[in-house]
């Protein structure tokens, strides 16, 4: 893993954000937008539910991938007088494999951002917890991000967010998914 990376993770999974805040943020979920190669998916959608607080993702995979999937999440902040011009916050790129594996190599009693906010995520879902990913169909009921604390330089506006998972091959970056999510935080 490279260096930059590699603090990236120990940050998220070690620095603790799970501690209260004295004014919690309310995420609010505007509008979602997948796509999918249907080599890899049957199906692959997201319903924001629960006031625009939570969001339900449901997926079927009909075909295992020879190639280890990598996720790229990123986080565009828009302007706030600027409505439709965005400004990088975030972006985290790894090996999903490595990542399912060095979680689940980590100390039960870990906690900290990530342990977290896997714990929750985990707990509402029937998503792998390690690689392959088989065929089946998986779902996340409920995912709601308010659960876990939104780090606090986080300024309350409207942001773009993209988790793409894909598969790296020569070079290419092969889509499997690709979810775009515009949530306000509040």
């Amino acid at each position: 893993m490279k260096p930059h990376l590699l603090f990236a993770f120990w940050f998220l999974a070690f620095f603790d954000l799970s501690k209260p805040q004295k004014t919690p943020k309310i995420v609010h979920f505007l509008s979602s937008e997948t796509t999918f190669d249907r080599v890899y998916l049957h199906h692959f959608f997201v319903n924001i539910s629960r006031k625009n607080k939570a969001l339900d993702i449901n997926a079927q995979v009909i075909q295992t991938p020879s190639i280890e999937p990598h996720m790229l999440i990123s986080v565009f902040m828009r302007m706030p007088k600027k409505r439709q011009q965005s400004l990088p916050m975030i972006s985290y790129e790894f090996n999903l494999c490595e990542f399912l594996t060095k979680v689940g190599k980590m100390n039960k009693g870990s906690s900290g951002f990530i342990i977290t906010w896997l714990k929750g995520f985990w707990s509402s879902s029937t998503f792998p917890q390690c690689c392959p990913i088989t065929e089946g169909i998986y779902s996340w009921l409920n995912l709601n991000i308010e659960k876990f604390n939104i780090p606090s330089f986080f300024p309350k506006t409207i942001y773009d967010v993209t988790v793409l998972v894909y598969l790296p091959n020569k070079g290419i970056k092969e889509m499997v998914t690709n979810l775009k999510l515009v949530a306000e935080l509040k």
